[in-house]
């Protein structure tokens, strides 16, 4: 079976590791760059964790027919 969806608990992977490398490291300021889907899980811990000091956000989908069309290459079904 594939999954093309993974990321409900990707923004708390984000979250975590954050916190772990302020902790660990005495890091304050904190930029994120998220590329493809990891741009929208970027974005969407941005808008509601507020911690960041910046985003990058690199060729995001738009859409999820964008991202099946995408990931199945072939949209004849959609």
């Amino acid at each position: 079976r594939r999954v093309l969806f993974r990321s409900l608990r990707e923004k708390d992977d984000v979250k975590a590791a954050i916190q772990y490398i302020k902790r660990e490291f005495e890091i304050q300021h904190v930029i994120i760059w998220g590329r493809s889907m990891g741009a929208a899980i970027a974005a969407w811990y941005a808008a509601e964790e507020g911690d960041l000091d910046g985003i990058i956000v690199d060729s995001a989908y738009c859409s999820v027919r964008e991202i099946a069309e995408d990931l199945c290459g072939n949209n004849w079904f959609l």
